[in-house]
């Protein structure tokens, strides 16, 4: 008689039929990552998903623990935690989004849901089914961005302004320190925009938003488009107006050199109003209408300068 070398059955002829459908089942799937892994968290099974997601071929994952494939290091602790209360007190992991790692390191971001196998046996198996949500990932990024940004120069937008205000101001009162609103005008710009047209006016707001933010100091501040051919700059610690008299000249200078715009050359200059909390209100109204009243004084008399809402008091 001869003698064969007993082989442990394929995977699915290991499962009841009903497992093995379900196997079937989600592993046809596109873009859902199906992995197995045994009671030491080893993988056991790796479909073609797991491989296109998490960029670990079959012969790359299988045997490897869950904890050093797809699992971030701060997450690795609680994963094992979690897994072992499951199979000894059946307390199921929750599906929840993740964001799990790649071959690779960078993020991805995942629906998980969980499927506990042969539970109260001495081979209990955890299959982890892994939606891919970096599309809509994306599309939640990009839509938060277009309700925070001006969608034409990409500057913080209104909305942000006001929210970013509301925080600077509750933190200032706490810490009795002070900060100072930069109402921004293009002189001129109606006039540029009616003879250029609205595509150079576009291209010029652009240009000038670029502009700028090269000019102001970005970590002590923010910039944002109020609307039109209005910025507002936010100036954080400033308490005095020997300190505001100093940026305004920063920004009244970013002006003097012209600006290229393809095949037309446009100089435009700025008129500036200035508001400091507390001196000139303590709330976003009355900065924003004292800073813009200074801008028009600004403009009255003889634009491209900046005026302190001091003045108007």
């Amino acid at each position: 008689m001869s003698l064969t070398k007993y082989q442990e059955p394929p995977l699915f002829e290991q499962h009841g039929a009903a497992e093995r459908r379900f196997l079937q089942l989600i592993s046809a799937l596109p873009k859902v990552s199906v992995q197995g892994y045994d009671k030491h968290r080893n993988v056991i099974y790796w479909n073609k998903s797991s491989e296109d997601m998490y960029g670990y071929s079959k012969d790359e994952a299988l045997g490897q623990k869950l904890e050093d494939l797809i699992i971030p290091n701060f997450m690795r602790d609680d994963v094992v935690k979690f897994h072992q209360r499951w199979i000894e007190f059946d307390e199921a992991i929750p599906s929840n989004e993740l964001v799990l790692k790649k071959k690779d390191g960078q993020p991805i971001h995942v629906f998980s849901s969980h499927v506990m196998l042969k539970q109260g046996s001495d081979s209990p198996e955890m299959y982890c089914v892994d939606i891919d949500l970096s599309e809509q990932h994306e599309i939640r990024l990009e839509l938060e961005r277009m309700a925070s940004t001006d969608l034409l120069t990409d500057l913080a937008n209104r909305r942000v302004l006001e929210q970013t205000l509301i925080s600077i101001i509750e933190d200032v009162t706490h810490s009795n320190s002070g900060f100072a609103l930069f109402f921004i005008d293009l002189d001129m710009f109606k006039e540029i925009n009616d003879t250029l047209g609205h595509t150079w006016g576009d291209e010029l707001l652009k240009a000038v938003a670029k502009r700028l933010v090269s000019c102001i100091d970005s970590a002590n501040g923010m910039l944002a488009r109020f609307g039109g051919d209005e910025f507002v700059y936010v100036a954080n610690n400033i308490t005095d107006e020997i300190q505001c008299e100093e940026i305004a000249k920063t920004l009244t200078d970013c002006f003097k050199k012209r600006f290229e715009l393809s095949t037309e050359s446009v100089h435009i200059t700025s008129s500036i109003g200035i508001s400091i909390f507390p001196r000139d209100g303590d709330g976003i109204d009355d900065l924003l209408k004292h800073a813009d009243a200074a801008m028009y004084q600004a403009k009255a008399e003889g634009r491209n300068s900046a005026k302190s809402a001091e003045l108007e008091h």
